[in-house]
């Protein structure tokens, strides 16, 4: 789980930006997202604690339904396919 945690060498972080750039894009946020990258710098890293290294596509599927409510929380408007299309575009990076 979470490959790009282990092979960019960024770590949550590193993982967290990158949602954060798609969100950006999907969303046209414009201006400050440090409250929304550090919150979800703070989810991949519970997330990640959780499952104690015994990864199930369960935990897969909790961590992307996590990122959905994360997203809902800070664009709240936001059209449910926009919202979908998000979550596929932020699994490949899972």
């Amino acid at each position: 789980m979470f490959y790009n945690f282990f092979v960019s060498g960024t770590g949550a972080a590193g993982l967290a930006n990158s949602i954060v750039a798609v969100l950006k894009r999907k969303f046209n946020i414009v201006g400050d997202v440090s409250r929304l990258l550090d919150s979800l710098t703070t989810k991949l890293k519970i997330i990640y604690r959780s499952f104690d290294g015994k990864f199930s596509w369960a935990d897969l599927g909790g961590a992307i339904l996590d990122i959905g409510n994360l997203i809902l929380t800070f664009v709240p408007g936001a059209k449910f396919t926009k919202v979908i299309e998000a979550l596929w575009e932020v699994s490949t990076l899972l």
